[in-house]
């Protein structure tokens, strides 16, 4: 009589089939979700969840509670029981895992605070329908037919590669939330307490996990509150968004997610005419030999800043906006001739209308280079809040003249005036003090020089690396 061979897998419900559908899951999910993202935004973006591997653990987690849940007795039950349990079950597995990585990690990956019917801004009966159609065809379809090439599978095989993806995974787990969670202690001051935290502080820090998870933001609460002046009580503004890995002038969205992290709320941002004559973020077209010739926008939001960081257009930085309402952005727009200076304004303003985002325009700070500059920008539109920034303007050699831009700026309403770091003196300092109008100085990255400007009448500081905790210490 010829010996049954064993099988890898013996029944539908059990741990190793729990553990392969979490894995199906979650690969499935990873891809789902940068499809969807193309389509909605025409470019790749990395949706995985874990550090090392192409994983998504939410969708992974919804599939397993789908498994454990409604696994047993599937066969008799119906579609409509079916999908009311998986409509539920989703929107929980999505719920708890969005409660779980705000409240104990301290960032979010998603935020439905602005959808139609959400609950808490961490799922949505409207998406829990996806969830319940997903579970239904999960159950009703793909579960028995997997489980039946399952259980074709020879036990030694089987089980090699069922414990060696076991224990990859688990690895990419552990590793994965640990590094959120010494991210969280990081953000909150806390010094690493043995070598592993110093190991993860280098090899996982806040520029790494914002890259690596690129839609994943701080969890802080952003305010809805309308306000036209609150950016001047800020003491740092965020040059260029901010550094990131040691970089200046990125302009990316990697790099404000790392600067809104360090509790910068004023950014300034360097503005530049696309050849189709879309305001983008750049510095200058030249800058890290990323292009050869200005792109159209099409091109520039195609291409990564040093193959890695995220370019942005002027509606990228509207949505920012709306969506961190309690962000400030100073522009920095390099033209000073009158056509120039005419088209990109207007092509601001009109952006913003065109959107429905006009009342965003208040939280814009206009940086204007002289005096002209000014009538120009006022006659496309009465922006609230404008600074005048002195480095195409005034050389620091005639202390009359800088006093005499002065007066005008407080004629004009203007909020402050910016100048280079080293031209700030105490003769400086009189004249300011006597008009009573805010200075800034920029770029400062040596913390005990910025804490000195501040304490000698400076108002705020532009810098990459300084963040708000920082000077704090």
């Amino acid at each position: 009589m010829k010996k049954e061979q064993k099988k890898f897998i013996i029944k539908n419900y059990s741990w190793k089939t729990f553990f392969i559908f979490f894995v199906l899951g979650s690969l499935f999910g990873t891809y789902y979700e940068e499809i969807l993202w193309y389509i909605k935004y025409h470019e790749w973006t990395s949706r995985e969840g874990l550090i090392f591997s192409p994983l998504s653990p939410i969708y992974g987690l919804g599939v397993l509670f789908y498994i454990l849940l409604l696994g047993k007795k599937n066969e008799e039950r119906s579609i409509l029981k079916t999908f009311l349990y998986s409509y539920l079950i989703g929107g929980f597995s999505e719920y708890l895992t969005s409660f779980i990585a705000d409240v104990i990690f301290g960032v979010k990956f998603w935020d439905y605070s602005n959808k139609f019917l959400n609950i808490g801004g961490r799922t949505s009966l409207i998406y829990m329908i996806a969830w319940g159609i997903m579970g239904t065809i999960l159950m009703k379809i793909i579960y028995h037919f997997l489980c039946k090439y399952l259980k074709k599978i020879p036990y030694v095989i089987g089980n090699i590669i069922y414990y060696l993806i076991f224990i990859l995974v688990l690895l990419d787990v552990l590793i994965t939330y640990t590094a959120f969670g010494r991210m969280a202690l990081r953000n909150a001051n806390i010094e690493p307490f043995t070598i592993v935290g110093e190991i993860y502080d280098k090899y996982f820090s806040n520029e790494f996990m914002y890259q690596k998870f690129p839609i994943m933001k701080p969890s802080e609460e952003h305010s809805s509150e309308e306000i036209s002046d609150d950016w001047e009580k800020d003491t740092l503004i965020g040059h260029s968004f901010f550094g990131i890995d040691e970089i200046s002038y990125t302009g990316s969205k990697e790099a404000f997610l790392i600067g809104y992290d360090k509790g910068i709320r004023t950014f300034e941002v360097d503005l530049g005419l696309t050849k189709d004559e879309k305001l983008v973020l750049i510095h200058d077209w030249s800058i890290f030999n990323t292009f050869s010739s200005i792109p159209t926008e099409e091109e520039f939001l195609k291409t990564k800043i040093l193959n890695k960081y995220t370019t942005l257009s002027l509606t990228d930085l509207l949505n920012l906006m709306e969506e961190y309402q309690n962000i400030f952005i100073v522009t920095d727009s390099k033209y000073t001739e009158e056509e120039s200076i005419k088209k990109e304004f207007q092509y601001l303003v009109n952006k913003a209308k065109e959107l429905g985002k006009e009342k965003i325009l208040n939280r814009f700070i206009i940086q204007i280079y002289n005096e002209n500059m000014y009538d120009i920008v006022e006659e496309i539109y009465p922006f609230k809040n404008i600074i005048f920034t002195l480095y195409q303007r005034w050389n620091g050699s005639d202390y009359l003249d800088f006093e005499n831009i002065v007066k005008w700026s407080k004629e004009k309403n203007i909020k402050g005036i910016t100048m280079w770091n080293y031209l700030y003196n105490d003769t400086i300092k009189e004249i300011i003090t006597r008009y009573n109008i805010n200075i800034y100085v920029h770029t400062e990255n040596d913390i005990n020089k910025a804490k000195e400007f501040l304490k000698n009448g400076v108002t705020g500081i532009y810098t990459d690396f300084i963040g708000e905790k920082d000077l704090e210490e």
